[in-house]
């Protein structure tokens, strides 16, 4: 038996200092005519006297401890020799009487809105991601956009918990038995080894670090990894399932044409100020000379443009090349520009019946290329690739969700709704004023 000493003792295990005494025998506790001793015996190595039970009337005392000293004065509420006595009334315990008062109040700590799979789903660990963020907006919001806004978002939560739980089973139960224990275990003592070699190879300091960062131990930490890693699996397995032909590439991009070959485009800066104001062009003239960036300039009160608010800036498709083509809608501003380079500049322009305006026009950039098949096709590809993940992972949820067990998806978000309402959006709680944007 490996027992481990008391406080203040030695070990049974551990040697003895000092120099070795005599070991103790079966016969130290036998005494001098070779009966046991007990461990109520007067003293070691003397016998004790033989022990009669006594035989006493019904209801009679009886002595608790026959084998006390006889030569003891009697007490009040003892017999003679030190025995003390001992009523004894047959029957169960008395539990009559009031029970006595609660310490505190009940407090409900968490509750539990359903399952899936056999996982609970507690309330708490739901919320615990989005609890500030209900609270705050509980003070901004009216209560009805508040409900709408948190049932979407514990719809949109559970949805995607539901569809892990699923994917993680799914996963688990694609493996071989062998693959279970030996794959997972490989994933988790690396992941392990990982976490640790962070943490300066300590272990009581990652578990520290997890503790502090996230609030949860570290095995908790690796049980939420392996769940994840099966997810991704489950997803990795569904994406290598999908295959896009050259064929689905090409039709894609004739559907798209116009996506992948848009008008050409050239985007504009302009000044525009009345060329009677002889004081506002030499302000403009003086300005752009200085060196006062032309957005600036455009976006000041100077600016007599229709595009002021948006810095003067204005955006322009166009047909055929760009030297040619209708830009401004008047001949002196296109002839203006087509002379630009991306990042130029000029003016000022007169233009207008009579010359009644003036004007500085920049070219910020100019957009005049398409993209071919060759140049698209992987892009294409790849959002062809999502698209059909997607589609195959809806209906792998929906199949799965056909032979899972849990509770009802809107029963959960029914109960969430209504303890997300009784803790962050109390009854009693007052409504500020309706949020922008909010109809009633």
């Amino acid at each position: 038996m490996a027992l481990g000493g008391c406080s203040g003792g030695v070990s049974v295990v551990e040697p003895l200092s000092g120099p070795p005494g005599e070991r103790l025998t079966a016969a130290d506790f036998r005494g001098a005519n070779g009966a046991a001793v007990g461990l109520g015996s007067p003293a070691w190595g003397v016998a004790a006297p033989p022990f009669e039970p006594a035989v006493t009337p019904a209801g009679a005392p009886v002595p608790a401890n026959p084998t006390a000293a006889a030569n003891q004065p009697a007490t009040e509420g003892s017999a003679p020799g030190g025995a003390t006595q001992v009523e004894a009334t047959v029957g169960g315990p008395d539990l009559s009487g009031a029970s006595p008062s609660a310490v505190e109040s009940a407090a409900l700590l968490d509750v539990k809105i359903g399952d899936i799979n056999g996982r609970p789903i507690f309330a708490s660990e739901f919320f615990e991601d989005m609890e500030e963020r209900l609270i705050a907006e509980s003070r901004l919001k009216p209560r009805r956009q508040w409900l709408e806004d948190t049932s979407d978002r514990i719809s949109e939560k559970l949805g995607d918990i539901i569809a892990g739980e699923l994917l993680r089973a799914e996963a688990l139960e694609s493996l071989p038995q062998e693959q279970r224990e030996a794959g997972l275990g490989r994933v988790m003592a690396r992941e392990r080894a990982a976490i640790q070699s962070r943490a300066g190879g300590s272990l009581t300091q990652a578990q520290r670090e997890l503790m502090e960062r996230e609030g949860i131990t570290l095995e908790e930490y690796l049980t939420q990894f392996q769940d994840r890693s099966l997810v991704n699996l489950s997803l990795q397995q569904m994406r290598q399932s999908v295959q896009v032909s050259g064929r689905d590439i090409r039709n894609y991009y004739e559907r798209n044409y116009d996506d992948f070959n848009p008008k050409p485009s050239a985007r504009f800066r302009e000044i525009v100020v009345l060329s009677a104001n002889a004081q506002a062009q030499a302000a403009v003239s003086a300005a752009l000379a200085s060196g006062t960036p032309f957005e600036e300039v455009a976006a000041g009160p100077l600016n007599t443009s229709t595009f002021r608010a948006q810095g003067g800036q204005r955006v322009v498709e166009f047909d055929g090349e760009y030297g040619q083509a209708n830009l401004l809608n008047n001949e002196a501003l296109n002839r203006a520009a087509w002379g630009l380079e991306p990042g130029e500049w000029t003016g000022p322009v007169s233009y207008g019946q009579g010359g009644v305006l003036t004007a500085w026009i920049y070219l910020e950039r100019l957009t005049t290329s398409g993209r071919s098949l060759y140049e698209a096709q992987i892009e294409i590809a790849a959002d062809l690739r999502d698209r059909e993940t997607m589609q195959k992972f809806r209906e792998t949820i929906e199949r799965l969700s056909e032979r899972a067990s849990f509770t009802s998806e809107q029963q959960m978000v029914q109960r969430l709704l209504a303890i997300a309402m009784e803790r962050y959006y109390p009854p009693g709680q007052p409504e500020p004023t309706a949020a922008p944007g909010f109809r009633p």
